[in-house]
């Protein structure tokens, strides 16, 4: 699996490129089977954290950049975040990140609640996602939840 991991990676590497302004995001072509190969890699391997995340973070960058492909995925996505919470899984601790990005201001209130007995630096991370629609000023990265 290590040959589909990498072309994912590299996939993924396109989308943050556009994500942080590098290349215009109307240059990335294929999106939404950029998106089914995190899918099919998390399908494959449902224990890996990474393909869990690639998915994850292929859908948020998608949406920053302006693409499209995350219309398609982001709601059943945030089904599946909802139905399967736990405060020890790596997705739904950065379920209020993807919460906020897109919108859902009820699920993302939610899990923070959830999730306030954290400590440390993740607690910083998470009382700064700001879960209302009207202001996304404030971009947490998944990097600093990782802390």
């Amino acid at each position: 699996m290590l040959s589909p991991y990498l072309d994912g990676l590299g996939q993924l590497l396109a989308q943050t490129l556009a994500d942080n302004e590098v290349v215009p995001g109307n240059t990335i072509w294929g999106e939404v089977q950029m998106i089914e190969w995190y899918r099919n890699l998390w399908q494959h391997m449902p224990e890996s954290d990474a393909n869990r995340l690639m998915f994850t973070k292929g859908l948020i960058t998608s949406k920053r950049y302006g693409g499209t492909a995350h219309e398609q995925y982001s709601l059943n996505f945030r089904n599946f975040l909802e139905s399967n919470f736990d405060v020890n899984d790596t997705l739904s601790r950065l379920s209020p990140l993807f919460y906020s990005e897109f919108g859902y201001e009820n699920e993302c209130t939610r899990a923070k609640k959830m999730l306030s007995g954290e400590k440390g630096k993740y607690k910083e991370w998470l009382i700064n996602i700001d879960c209302s629609s009207s202001n996304k000023s404030i971009q947490p990265t998944a990097k600093a939840a990782a802390d």
